[in-house]
């Protein structure tokens, strides 16, 4: 079936017109200079097909109306037809945004392309668009093309500050002039990190280059959560780390959490970093090590707080449930006792919950099922709350106390008190 939408080509655009007397075009052309591509006069990046195609959808269909007697809610209506115009028009589309990409300027296009690989999935810097930047700093182009690291600094520019640019590698210094060590690493920056990470790199003076993913997001996330800290007895340790290392310091931290963190998650390599990080002693030795004595040093801070917490509490007697569950592998804390070293053992605050369980406004479970853990939490009427393992991690020990727990409440035959009020402040 041939398409009711109408293409338009022009020197250096091409128009999309919508059937219908009442609906817009749209324009599409090259911006000044062919350094961009304009729709409807929103400039965009030469390589950003994505925003460039919403743009033309969302204006083909700005004006049309659903059939207020089809099928489809109204609210859904729209939606689908704005997806059924991009299926319309996409390998058209596509077509004439690669033949407005073929005339732009050769340049402009090699520097979008690069800020959008350093910068995905889109970068915001003006510079990219100046006619300034290719006229005038042919040097500067060239490095941003070729280094990762230059089109990562080139992001943290505005079109007045391209003189900046000169000098781009001082941009990671936490001196006046970058090092050896720092002018290596940018000339070989790995990527796989966000973006904003690599501004960490002025926190820091290195004291060898660093070529290896995660050897730099190991450092560049130590330096960003112990910016703030008077003493940073490990940042030496840290500055040498080895990936080898890393993998086994993370391997034991997975082990000892329960949990499996990933070398390859930047997410996962923050949460061991700032684990370690809180560490308040110098560690001789590698980072295996510094995690060993780390988590040992968390641990013995949880059971202090815990002997505290139970000193404080003095004789405290823990409610029981209407009635006691008989499942295997599910077992009531009874005891202020239990609660506290539930919390010490699976590493969350279960301990902060001995006062509300002693008053009868919860009840408190460990279960265990398939090799894992978890504390449940059930309401005064019996209901789950929370079901949580190591760390507040889910586990499957969670998921199966959550049903059996919920089914064995919905078996019992007992009158349950009326739902609490919820005061939120």
């Amino acid at each position: 079936m041939k398409s009711k939408y109408r293409f338009t080509m022009m020197p250096y655009a091409f128009r999309v017109d919508a059937p219908g007397h009442d609906r817009r075009p749209v324009m599409v052309k090259l911006g000044p200079e062919r350094l961009s591509i304009m729709v409807n006069d929103i400039r965009m990046s030469l390589t950003d097909w994505y925003r460039m195609a919403n743009e033309v959808t969302r204006t083909l269909m700005d004006r049309w109306e659903p059939d207020p007697n089809g099928q489809v809610p109204t609210f859904h209506m729209k939606k689908w037809a704005e997806d059924q115009c991009g299926r319309a028009i996409g390998k058209r589309l596509r077509k004439h945004w690669e033949r407005l990409r073929q005339l732009a300027r050769p340049q402009a296009l090699a520097v979008h392309k690069a800020m959008t690989s350093a910068n995905w999935p889109a970068f915001h810097s003006q510079a990219a668009y100046s006619p300034r930047l290719y006229n005038e700093y042919p040097y500067v182009v060239k490095d941003v093309i070729n280094y990762r690291a230059a089109a990562v600094a080139m992001n943290w520019m505005y079109t007045d500050n391209i003189e900046r640019m000169q000098n781009w590698m001082a941009m990671y210094s936490c001196c006046d002039q970058p090092n050896g060590s720092l002018r290596r690493t940018l000339m070989n920056l790995p990527g796989g990190l966000p973006a904003s990470l690599y501004r960490c790199m002025r926190l820091v003076e290195l004291e060898r280059p660093i070529f290896d993913r995660l050897e730099l997001a190991t450092l560049l996330l130590y330096a960003e959560i112990t910016r703030y800290h008077y003493r940073v007895p490990n940042l030496h340790l840290v500055m040498h780390a080895r990936r080898q290392d890393i993998k086994r310091a993370m391997a034991l931290f997975s082990e000892r959490r329960g949990c499996q963190y990933s070398s390859r998650k930047t997410l996962d390599i923050r949460h061991w970093v700032r684990y370690i990080a809180d560490y308040p002693d110098t560690q001789e030795g590698n980072r295996v090590g510094l995690t060993q004595r780390t988590l040992e040093w968390h641990e013995q801070d949880r059971a202090e707080q815990a002997r505290d917490e139970i000193a404080r509490l003095g004789n405290i007697t823990i409610q029981e449930p209407p009635a006691l569950p008989d499942i295997p592998g599910i077992e009531f804390l009874d005891t202020a006792d239990k609660i506290i070293e539930e919390g010490v053992s699976m590493g969350h605050c279960v301990a902060q919950y001995v006062r509300k369980a002693s008053d009868g406004k919860c009840y408190l479970f460990h279960a265990e099922h398939g090799g894992t853990r978890a504390t449940v939490e059930l309401n005064n009427r019996l209901r789950v709350v929370q079901a949580y393992g190591p760390h507040n991690h889910d586990t499957p020990a969670g998921g199966w106390a959550s049903k059996r727990l919920t089914k064995w409440a919905d078996s019992l035959d007992i009158e349950l008190p009326e739902q609490e009020e919820e005061i939120w402040w």
